[in-house]
């Protein structure tokens, strides 16, 4: 089914649902309001003369306007670039100068609605999305991702996490961060599901996390290890223990370690579910079961369109073959740079190992 076509019958079929509930607002967009808007920043690029392909460069802090902002640009087949708001000026120029964007926005007071009939025609294998790495381990590499890659990445994630219409995810991760923007975004509209935002997560409000979770009977959410290790230091009355039982909580980004997982049990009775994936490959391509979060270093079983192998026996290094993969890595002047595959497989940089469908990781062959 094309993605256009996909898209409309999940606006159609839940126009006046509730899909994200902006708690620091208090507000409430349904599907077919959050579409609405979506098209009408189409419609403001569009006065804008900025042509399909263009690249939107943006560095905003979680809003339920980024939202329509990412949304928007699938529409109207637009590459949006999130940028990190952490970034200094300096950095923010050498990015712009390898981006070269049609658009910078930095606060949503940069654009306009603009209401006006607009059939989007989405054109499937297009450039949507550059991201960039964090940079912990060198110059940030921005990774090109096709529109197509990247809902199916996103659809294949929300079948293995087990999203569906009785989902409530309360979303805090950073949008520029693709964990924020495909675990916990398109994963959930793709299943019809409803989002919940509330304010990053900072150390004067981490306090109330568990308070809002409880409120909002939110029943998933997504954490760092960062994040995870922070809340085994919160005490929790024992009245909301049987509650937070009955979430789904899972881990993405860096590798999570046992001891947290063991201390987050320890305090709240809850395993923590891992996932593991690359930007590169799809982003999230396998999570972990409550049974796997007793091995060190699962990260659980993958999806099925995904192939593992384990090449260098000595060393275990692990290659992955995606229908996902990204298009390649952009360079300092803007080019594009595919990926080296062998024989269809990527590289993806770690050791571990793979076993009638389940895969550990053992670490990055850098750090070991």
């Amino acid at each position: 089914m094309k993605i256009y076509n996909e898209v409309i019958e999940i606006i159609s079929k839940n126009k006046n649902l509730t899909f994200i509930k902006d708690l620091p607002n208090k507000k409430e967009i349904s599907f077919g309001e959050f579409y609405n808007k979506s098209i009408s920043i189409v419609n403001y690029f569009k006065s804008k003369n900025i042509k399909p392909g263009s690249k939107i460069m943006v560095q905003m802090e979680n809003s339920v306007e980024y939202f329509y902002l990412i949304f928007a640009c699938l529409l109207g087949n637009y590459v949006i670039c999130p940028i990190d708001t952490e970034i200094k000026n300096e950095k923010f120029k050498k990015l712009e100068k390898i981006l070269n964007p049609s658009l910078k926005i930095k606060t949503f007071k940069d654009l306009k609605y603009i209401r006006k009939n607009f059939v989007p025609k989405i054109k499937k294998g297009n450039p949507y999305m550059i991201i960039f790495t964090s940079g912990t381990t060198g110059q940030p590499k921005g990774i090109q991702i096709s529109n197509s890659s990247y809902i199916g990445s996103s659809k294949s994630y929300s079948k293995m996490a087990g999203y569906d219409k009785d989902t409530n995810l309360m979303h805090f991760l950073p949008m520029y961060y693709n964990a924020g923007i495909l675990n916990t975004f398109y994963s959930c509209f793709f299943a019809s599901s409803k989002i919940t935002i509330i304010n990053k997560i900072s150390a004067l409000n981490i306090y109330y996390f568990w308070e809002n979770i409880i409120d909002q009977n939110i029943n998933s959410f997504h954490i760092t290890p960062e994040i995870a290790n922070a809340l085994t230091k919160l005490k929790i009355p024992l009245n909301l223990k049987e509650q937070i039982k009955k979430i789904k909580i899972i881990s993405t980004g860096s590798y999570l370690h046992q001891n947290i997982v063991d201390n987050f049990e320890k305090i709240y009775d809850v395993r923590i579910l891992s996932c593991y994936g690359l930007t590169e490959i799809g982003g999230p391509l396998t999570i972990q079961n409550w049974e796997n979060t007793f091995i060190d270093g699962s990260v659980g079983h993958h999806s099925k369109e995904i192939k593992i192998k384990i090449l260098n026996k000595r060393e275990n290094h692990i290659f992955i073959k995606s229908p996902y993969i990204m298009d390649g890595y952009i360079n300092e002047n803007g080019k594009m740079i595919k990926p080296k595959l062998k024989n269809g497989y990527f590289d993806t940089g770690d050791v571990g190992v793979y076993n009638k469908g389940e895969l550990t990781i053992i670490g990055r062959r850098k750090d070991i």
